[in-house]
């Protein structure tokens, strides 16, 4: 049967966004097989984080329920002395949905941003001016906390390493 009518309706709360596809024909086609489109807009949804079901609909159709948030981001602060660094850093993790929520151009600065945001991860650069890197992680690490260090460095020595 011809498809005359067409009805879709999203329906959007802070953690879903729903979509309904309805319409007033079988949903089938029949040179592609049964519900092909509506199938295909279904498993797109499905690939974040969605669900979905095609038919049979009291109309015909697709209700596809997808996240509108995949889950909380990872929280970075970023500890280097150059701000050109720092910018190309949140360039790069933000392209990759990691938020920084602030730039330290010191250890100082670090580790109070550390203790009062309480990121997942602080980026911490070795050779910074007031207080370095190494000292910025232990003084961060001495004290409970749930944030990890991830310490970067241009730099060859071993001994910074370890």
């Amino acid at each position: 049967m011809q498809r005359r009518r067409v009805d879709i309706t999203l329906r959007y709360t802070p953690t879903d966004l729903e979509v309904e596809v309805t319409d007033d024909g079988t949903g089938t086609d029949e040179r592609h097989g049964a519900r092909r489109g509506l199938a295909g807009i279904g498993e797109r949804g499905a690939v974040f984080g969605g669900e979905y079901a095609v038919g049979p609909h009291v109309t015909g159709g697709l209700v596809a329920a997808c996240p509108t948030a995949a889950g909380p981001m990872t929280r970075v602060v970023i500890a280097d002395d150059q701000a050109v660094v720092r910018g190309g850093l949140r360039l790069i993790l933000e392209a990759h949905h990691i938020e920084v929520v602030t730039e330290a151009p010191d250890g100082h600065a670090a580790v109070q941003a550390a203790r009062e945001l309480e990121p997942d991860v602080v980026v911490m650069d070795i050779r910074m001016p007031v207080l370095d890197g190494i000292e910025a992680t232990r003084q961060r690490l001495s004290e409970p906390t749930r944030t990890k260090v991830l310490v970067l460095t241009t730099y060859g020595i071993d001994e910074y390493v370890y």
